[in-house]
């Protein structure tokens, strides 16, 4: 059963008076967000194993959206940190959204909860400012994680041009946290992209059946650390179907969420609703679930747009399918 996000239609009453979405106090859309952003990618590896640095970025003029998704392959309690500190000479402001989900054994959970919640904190116009003097130093992301466990989430910054602001995501051993100089203990590694969004436009006439893969080939590629995004987690897939029913007929069109690879519990944004799909537990072909269905008259033709993300935990890539699967007789 799809369920609607309620927090969404909240968001709607704020949505079109919302000025401040960015620095610049544009009027920004959900899709305005991930135009000109970059990302990274932090998962690799998976499991941390020792304290020390996962990355360190200085950010730049472009907003960035981190996502995060580390399991805990210690014996003993760790916390996860995501530092920024000013190092320029100014105060300086910074915008932010944070979706970051407390630790938990539950692998498809931590990255369906962060992005539905980053979802719907955009949506609504969630975001946050921060004002960092010069010198100091935040944490906007502080998880303690138990053996096993596992943190993740989705983090937006948006930088006042011109300042001079270090991003540092760091492992720290629980009990001894403040004893630890991380930067000379290890470094993991991370994916850069210049970008984060992906655009897929198809024309639809109703005749058969059409696929939309989501998290499939072409993988976004790192070309600093030489990491392939196998699946393409983390990247807005925007989404836009063309219908045009050129019969006497009306016509009865269905979108089905088909998972392909393994477990998953699928998140999408639809007619400015947040949409869920059922928690799917494994490789079955049967395994599908309807998610959209719409009558479309003779001779009319529409365009739908939805956005989805791939997200840490689940199993992509999934395909969309579009499906005439009941005519329905028009009579003059």
């Amino acid at each position: 059963m799809i369920c609607f996000d309620r927090k969404f239609f909240y968001g709607l009453l704020f949505f079109g008076v919302f000025t401040v979405l960015a620095i610049s106090e544009e009027k920004k859309t959900f899709r305005d967000y991930f135009l000109n952003e970059e990302l990274i990618v932090s998962n690799f590896p998976e499991k941390i194993a020792e304290p020390g640095i996962i990355f360190k970025k200085k950010l730049g003029e472009k907003p960035l959206r981190v996502v995060y998704y580390h399991q805990n392959n210690f014996d003993k309690d760790i916390y996860v940190s995501l530092l920024v500190s000013n190092k320029g000479k100014k105060t300086s402001k910074l915008k932010y959204v944070k979706s970051s989900i407390e630790a938990s054994f539950d692998e498809v959970y931590v990255g369906y909860r962060a992005t539905k919640d980053y979802f719907a904190d955009l949506l609504n116009g969630q975001e946050q400012t921060l004002f960092l003097k010069s010198g100091h130093s935040e944490s906007l992301v502080l998880s303690r994680l138990k053996p096993g466990q596992i943190c993740g989430g989705i983090v937006r910054l948006d930088k006042e041009k011109y300042s001079e602001l270090d991003l540092k995501m760091q492992v720290l051993d629980a009990e001894y946290p403040s004893l630890m100089d991380v930067d000379k203990v290890h470094n993991y590694t991370f994916a850069f992209f210049p970008t984060s969004y992906k655009t897929i436009d198809i024309q639809y006439d109703f005749k058969g059946i059409k696929e939309i893969t989501i998290g499939g080939y072409p993988f976004f590629e790192d070309t600093l650390n030489k990491i392939i995004l196998k699946g393409n987690y983390g990247v807005l897939y925007k989404v836009g179907i063309f219908l045009n029913n050129e019969s006497n007929e009306y016509k009865n069109l269905s979108l089905v969420f088909s998972p392909s690879s393994g477990i998953i519990k699928g998140v999408m944004i639809l007619n400015k609703g947040i949409l869920e799909t059922e928690f799917f537990q494994g490789q079955y072909h049967n395994n599908l679930e309807e998610f959209y269905k719409e009558i479309i008259a003779p001779g009319e033709q529409k365009k739908i747009e939805f956005y989805i993300m791939p997200q840490a935990g689940s199993f992509y890539p999934i395909n969309i399918v579009l499906n005439n699967n009941k005519e329905i007789k028009y009579n003059y």
